[in-house]
């Protein structure tokens, strides 16, 4: 995601008037969505203003449903991470869009909060491979090699911070059913998007949400 759009969001996010850097924003509204508008510290009309401002100027930026980094080459990067392929809040019984977990190179290691989280037609097939929080991962900085993400009910600001911990540089992110702020955060914390494909889903004539499958990597 280039500068010349974190400008055009810093500029709508002046016409607020808050004296708040650019990143407490966003978490700003990332904590509103997850804890409640009255857990944020912005007014319910600022959340909703600038949640559909950002909405607008991703989709002028990325304007396609989908979209890869000429050179990008996923596959080839899966290869070369020195770490192990992590997958938290697992198993993502119907895949990912972005790629067919079925074809790694190397294992895929499923974790998740809690075995009895999972149906049992899952859990009895063994496919959850260890017990663990996505917001405080049992792993040392830099020693995952790419980490899988899908719709999870959690923290996503929390489980952002800790996935840019524990992948290593170069490493990779999916993220499969992120929101338009969570794409925007990722960004803020240092991740490069490589690829995505995004779904607009249309609750009703005036409301809409895009919801994302993308890959970032750790620069």
């Amino acid at each position: 995601m280039a500068a010349t759009l974190e400008a055009r969001i810093s500029e709508e996010i002046s016409r607020f008037r808050y004296e708040r850097s650019y990143k407490e924003m966003i978490e700003q509204l990332l904590i509103g969505r997850e804890e409640g508008l009255a857990a944020s510290r912005l007014s319910y009309g600022a959340q909703e203003r600038l949640s559909k401002n950002l909405k607008k100027e991703l989709e002028r930026y990325f304007p396609a449903d989908s979209w890869t980094n000429p050179g990008f080459d996923k596959e080839q990067v899966l290869k070369q991470v020195q770490g192990p392929l992590l997958e938290v809040g697992g198993p993502t019984m119907r895949g990912y869009v972005t790629i067919d977990v079925s074809r790694l190179p190397r294992r895929l290691w499923i974790t998740n909060i809690t075995r009895n989280f999972c149906p049992p037609d899952v859990k009895d097939q063994g496919h959850i491979d260890m017990e663990a929080n996505a917001t405080n991962l049992p792993f040392a900085d830099k020693s995952i090699g790419a980490e899988f993400v899908s719709c999870l009910l959690c923290s996503r600001r929390k489980v952002l911070n800790e996935a840019y911990r524990v992948i290593e540089d170069k490493g990779l992110l999916f993220w499969q059913g992120a929101q338009d702020t969570e794409v925007i955060y990722a960004h803020l914390l240092g991740f490069e998007m490589q690829e995505y494909a995004r779904r607009k889903y249309q609750f009703s004539p005036e409301y809409y949400e895009n919801l994302w499958s993308a890959i970032f990597q750790k620069p």
